[in-house]
């Protein structure tokens, strides 16, 4: 055997993986098609959002917690400013499934919080317009993570522990052989105990039976330019989510002293991709004039259209939620996919989740609710 774990994939989850595994002293190889870092799949554009009083339910925040704990373990270890807490307004109307999610959060786990009224809200955060049935609640842990630097720094750290980085190589094909698994790569092939995949919005070219409940689309990432910059300052603008009948959006503080990232949520079947190897990095000007609308519609001191837009792949699950599991019956393969655009602030705690299984077949960490079982068992 060449490894005790065979990593196919180092974007988010997989230069987290490889971390984790290789400190715990198991020896890694792990792949890489493009360079560490790159911006051909979900992890690139500068910024990602982390919050722990989360819309898409309270099962995720001890998920949230243990990543919060991990990336700034990650930043002592590697030296590199990952995570910055700017705090994290999430706004949306009474009683809608989004702030009765964030409520749930906040009482089972008991997180620190503020509920503001709309006229402090409109006092501290003038940049947002309001609509008077909209809540708004403040998270203090919430901020924005820096997505390159955290999977180059997760690396590096992995390789110092004696993890083998071979980049780039891509992973052509995955078998099953008698004590492991083999993986054919464009440059010869690796043989081990168990293997993780991890390769984003690629899965369906490993396993294309995960086309039943995945798929791969694009992710549009537009910048638009602010009229007074300084009003967008990380100290003066924090992260927020907003979920209104007729938007669905996020966005950043600007952190070049000019623009302000947002985007969307959701994406839709046009976005949809045959294959993430020929994403168009080129977008319509119709694709970007419901976002502007948004914007425009909710911000204050943003000029439309964008004057910077970046296109990104990443799966899709059906359920919007991510898919963890053994997908072949006597193949020692773990897979990690689906993340659907909201995978990154979690990637620290997946990393210790596919160490725990790759050790001991399950995790200590509550995962369950992303079984690949959901979509596999019979009704």
């Amino acid at each position: 055997m060449d490894a005790d774990v065979l990593v196919i994939g180092c974007g988010a989850m997989g230069s987290q993986a490889t971390w984790q595994l290789a400190s715990r002293g198991w020896s890694v190889i792990a792949f890489e098609q493009f360079y560490p870092g790159h911006d051909r799949g979900a992890s690139g554009g500068d910024t990602r959002i982390f919050r722990t009083i989360y819309g898409e339910g309270p099962q995720y925040v001890p998920l949230l917690l243990e990543a919060q704990r991990r990336w700034r373990e990650l930043e002592e270890l590697s030296g590199q400013a990952l995570l910055t807490l700017t705090g994290g307004l999430m706004i949306g109307p009474e009683n809608s499934p989004f702030i009765n999610n964030l409520r749930a959060c906040v009482r089972e786990y008991q997180l620190p919080h503020e509920t503001l009224s709309l006229d402090e809200a409109r006092r501290r955060y003038p940049q947002h317009r309001y609509l008077d049935q909209d809540i708004v609640i403040f998270d203090p842990q919430a901020g924005y993570l820096r997505p390159e630097r955290a999977i180059r720094a997760a690396l590096q750290v992995a390789a110092r522990l004696g993890a083998t980085i071979k980049s780039p190589v891509e992973v052509t094909g995955i078998a099953a052989v008698e004590g492991g698994v083999e993986v054919t790569t464009s440059e010869g092939r690796y043989r081990a105990p168990q293997a993780i995949v991890t390769v984003g919005p690629w899965i369906l070219r490993l396993f294309p039976e995960y086309a039943r409940f995945l798929a791969p689309r694009r992710l549009i990432q537009p910048w638009f330019l602010a009229d007074a910059p300084e009003q967008f300052a990380p100290e003066r603008f924090p992260i927020f989510c907003r979920r209104e009948e007729d938007a669905n959006f996020s966005g950043f503080p600007s952190i070049d002293g000019g623009m302000v990232k947002t985007g969307p949520n959701e994406t839709h079947d046009s976005d949809r991709l045959a294959d993430p190897g020929h994403l168009s990095r080129t977008t319509p000007l119709a694709d970007l004039e419901p976002i502007t609308r948004q914007i425009t519609t909710y911000l204050n001191g943003i000029s439309g259209p964008p004057a910077r837009v970046t296109n990104y792949a990443d799966a899709y699950a059906v359920d919007l939620h991510s898919i963890l599991g053994w997908p072949r019956a006597g193949l020692p393969v773990y897979v990690m996919a689906g993340y659907s655009g909201h995978g990154f602030k979690m990637a620290s705690a997946m990393g210790v989740v596919a160490a725990d299984v790759m050790a001991d077949g399950r995790s200590r960490l509550p995962v369950d609710h992303l079984s690949l079982d959901r979509f596999t068992s019979s009704p």
